[in-house]
């Protein structure tokens, strides 16, 4: 799924093959994106330069981010994508559990 700065949601269908280079283009990213292992099954995948650029805040994805490592954490700026890991990690599907934003009480 796709998070936007504005709390806007959106499921993403990626392919098969070269997931990652979509990820890239999805966030308006082509280098490179950071990502952040925040939960054992998901990935964030973040814009590596969005703060330095000046890309808004994305408090819906730095509010799931924190809740699943369970303390607050640095700010996240611009469109966030969240997959699925495998063990391997390997960028795979989100499991319909995670996808589920379930937000804190204090959201």
């Amino acid at each position: 799924m796709k998070i936007a700065p504005d709390a806007t949601v959106t499921e993403l269908d990626l392919p098969e093959a070269d997931r990652r280079a979509v990820i890239r283009e999805l966030l308006g990213s082509p280098d490179t994106v950071d990502q952040g292992i925040y939960h054992r099954r998901a990935v964030l995948h973040v814009h590596r330069t969005g703060r330095q650029l000046g890309l808004k805040q994305n408090l819906a994805a730095w509010a799931l981010a924190s809740a699943w490592r369970g303390a607050a954490l640095y700010p996240l700026a611009g469109p966030v994508a969240v997959t699925g890991r495998t063990t391997a990690g390997e960028v795979t599907a989100l499991g319909s559990d995670l996808a589920q934003l379930s937000w804190p009480s204090w959201m």
